[in-house]
């Protein structure tokens, strides 16, 4: 990689920063969770005409994402807060009376989860995408620079090699979340090959 000069790392840096301060809940774990949450709840309130169905919904608060938990019970409480219970569709009611006998709703474990950091990987792949269109530098240059701002902010990943990582799997973050989402149990780690 070519040495860039100071003078316009210092710049880029600080421009790059201020776009980062832009972006700014969204570049948190909380953050991308609330995305989520907001992203359900439109769906909830869409009814039939959501993108993603009630059905979906109920299986990934049943298998422990948090995102689906709390947008159903947000809609659910807002149908008891209106007196409307009996209007909510049967599985929904169902799903409440569940979660009433439960002592405590599982969650997620442990670990590093793409729930978490989907959005802030949105706005590194933004941030790559936008140094090589304005400033014209090469790929690896661009993750050198906003690496540089993400080590600043004492945000991981800080090295050039884990935004170029971001970067090149761009393509499939999408997937990536909607199957984690749509797993059984929520991890995105790798899964242990069953003992014969």
């Amino acid at each position: 990689m070519a040495k860039l000069p100071a003078a316009f790392v210092e710049n880029a840096v600080g421009t790059l920063d201020r776009w980062w301060d832009r972006a700014g809940v969204l570049t948190t774990s909380e953050g991308a969770r609330a995305a989520m949450q907001a992203t359900l709840s439109r769906s909830l309130l869409a009814g039939d005409l959501g993108t993603v169905p009630l059905a979906y919904i109920i299986a990934m608060a049943n298998a422990g994402h948090e995102p689906a938990q709390l947008a159903l019970r947000t809609w659910i409480g807002s149908h008891i807060d209106q007196k409307r219970f009996n209007d909510l569709p049967v599985q929904a009611q169902a799903y409440a009376h569940k979660v009433m006998l439960e002592p405590v709703l599982s969650g997620y474990g442990r670990g590093n989860k793409i729930i978490d950091t989907w959005t802030r990987d949105i706005v590194i792949n933004y941030l790559v995408r936008a140094t090589i269109a304005r400033w014209g530098v090469k790929k690896a240059q661009a993750a050198y620079l906003v690496a540089l701002v993400l080590k600043r902010r004492g945000i991981k990943p800080a090295s050039t090699r884990q935004v170029l990582d971001i970067f090149k799997n761009r393509g499939s973050l999408a997937e990536r979340l909607v199957r984690f989402m749509l797993a059984e149990i929520p991890d995105d780690g790798p899964t242990a090959i069953p003992a014969v």
